[in-house]
């Protein structure tokens, strides 16, 4: 080989370790040492993949010693780029694959989000931001938008966890895709040993055995408690929309997804569920899930998983209410149940339509303000336990008032209706005409806006 010739693939073979390295950049953390009192803070996703990178890459400290340390996040992160990392294999997971090393230390996410994250690795088994974790805890961490493509043990946050006690995953959600053949979950791909509580995941999840929109296998030492999963779950056998396979316990848990397989043990919360599993006050929407099962999960109408009194053993609160240990919310009549840290304020929001029948252009008045409106007028964004009072007027259009439908409670002598807005509501001021009036009737609510 000539000089030239080889100085011109030198310098290709160069120019190609170093676009790889530009795109796969260690970063050490600007703050803490790793130990549980000062945790090393993760603020990018060069800080990120410091954590995940080999010796080769980050030789002090090793990974063994990176992967036993604990961390707190310090800002979100967009891991979109990770899509053109390792010649478009993606993202390698934190915690390698059995039977070692693991992930053993604490990655407390701080209540922000990781983006994007791409791993497309149909032959290695341990895929997700973590591969395997023992003894681990993740906690406080959002995934958004996760496209994770693996082999067995494939979940949107962790492939698996183990150890005795265990690892715990709590208060962390994925949402996006997971795709992989065994033991395939939304959230977690196989519980060994370990926890999962008032977690969730949205995304679809598609595999071949043991596929849950939360967790794929729930091993007898495992533990689902006060989570939930609404994506859609494809598979051929052992297959729920919340668990696969569960041989520990459910608790306290619920499933909406669509759910679909093409063999044996399908269910709309659980797939299989043999002796050693234990599911208790759970529940799945039959409607929207597809499936109709009993003994591994009860199944509910929509209307009813929309109902406050199904969950009346959980510890849920009608609306957004932090106080009494409560960890669960719900919009009464309007929303799933909700995992309160999910909010930062009241999510429960209403309609309130008030109507007229037997007169047309009836103005009514109510205290507080909402605005005013047209025939058939419906007010949103009003909130939970908000107590409205509305008086109509003696006579319109020659007809007389007689009566209001729909309201809490009524004073029909001072024609005025109490409404307390515990879901979406229709008041109607009845008059003595015959017929309910239409266009172009209007319901002027002369109101100031003081909610």
């Amino acid at each position: 080989m000539n000089k030239a010739l080889s100085l011109v693939l030198t310098t290709l073979f160069f120019l190609t370790l170093t676009g790889t390295a530009l795109a796969q950049t260690a970063t050490a953390p600007a703050a803490g040492d790793g130990s549980p009192g000062n945790p090393y803070q993760i603020a990018t996703l060069e800080n990120l993949y410091w954590i995940a990178a080999p010796d080769a890459v980050v030789p002090l400290p090793n990974r063994a010693a990176r992967w036993a340390a604990h961390y707190i996040q310090t800002a979100d992160i967009d891991a979109s780029a990770t899509s053109g990392w390792d010649g478009g294999a993606g993202w390698t997971p934190i915690g390698g694959q059995f039977p070692a090393p693991y992930f053993t230390g604490t990655y407390d996410g701080g209540g922000y989000t990781i983006s994007g994250l791409f791993i497309n690795r149909p032959g290695s088994d341990f895929q997700g931001l973590f591969g395997f974790a023992e003894n681990a805890t993740i906690k406080n961490l959002g995934l958004i938008g996760v496209n994770i493509t693996g082999a067995n043990n494939v979940g949107g946050l962790v492939g698996a966890i183990q150890g005795f006690p265990g690892t715990t995953v709590s208060n962390s959600y994925a949402t996006g895709a997971v795709n992989g053949a065994d033991n395939v979950g939304g959230l977690v791909g196989w519980i060994v040993g370990g926890s999962v509580s008032n977690s969730y995941a949205t995304g679809a999840v598609n595999g071949t055995t043991s596929v849950g929109g939360l967790v794929g296998l729930n091993s007898a030492s495992g533990t689902v408690t006060n989570s939930y999963a609404t994506g859609a779950v494809n598979g051929t056998v052992r297959v729920g929309g919340l668990v696969g396979w569960n041989a520990g316990i459910v608790t306290n848990s619920y499933a909406t997804g669509a759910v679909a397989g093409g063999g044996a043990d399908v269910g709309g919360l659980v797939g299989l569920n043999p002796a050693s599993g234990t599911v208790t006050k759970s529940f799945y929407d039959r409607n929207t899930t597809g499936q109709s099962d009993t003994g591994k999960g009860t199944p509910k109408t929509t209307a009813q998983m929309k109902d406050i009194a199904t969950f009346s053993a959980w510890s849920i609160v009608d609306g957004w209410e932090q106080a009494n240990g409560n960890v669960w919310g719900i919009c009464q009549s309007a929303s799933y149940p909700f995992l309160l840290w999910q909010y930062s304020s009241n999510p429960c929001t209403y309609s309130l339509s008030v109507r007229s029948f037997g007169a047309s252009y009836v103005s009514i008045t109510a205290t507080p303000g909402i605005y005013g409106g047209t025939t058939n007028y419906a007010k949103a964004g009003i909130l939970f336990g908000t107590t409205i009072t509305l008086t109509a007027p003696a006579t319109k259009d020659n007809s007389n008032f007689t009566s209001w439908r729909g309201c809490n409670s009524t004073n029909q002598s001072a024609r005025t209706c109490t409404v307390t807005m515990n879901g979406n509501r229709t008041v109607t001021a009845h008059y003595d005409g015959d017929t309910p009036k239409a266009l172009p009737g209007v319901l002027m609510l002369l109101l100031d806006d003081a909610e």
